[in-house]
């Protein structure tokens, strides 16, 4: 991570920009953001502002898939770990 990056602040400003999306009645993606219990947990974010997320589905953390988030919150898409780094090393993801 680059220094002074905080993950918790980047979390939070995400969250609270799609939040305000639900509020304004706009469509965002359905999980809700952690810290909430089975909440998705931020860990990276893209230059052209999507977000990777982990999914906590069960106590082990090698089970979460890797959900991904669009710029506004409109879309998602859930991957498994391998089948994530897989798409993005061989960059098979239009906007990676």
């Amino acid at each position: 991570m680059p220094e002074g990056f905080d993950l918790d602040a980047e979390q939070a400003a995400v969250g609270a920009r799609l939040r305000a999306r639900r509020v304004a009645g706009e469509r965002v993606v359905l999980s809700p953001i952690a810290p909430a219990p089975g909440g998705l947990r931020l860990w990276g974010m893209f230059d052209c502002g999507e977000t990777c997320w982990w999914l906590p589905v069960s106590g082990e953390p090698a089970e979460w898939p890797v959900v991904l988030v669009d710029v506004n919150g409109l879309g998602w898409q859930p991957y498994g770990t391998s089948e994530f780094l897989d798409r993005w090393l061989d960059a098979r993801s239009p906007s990676w």
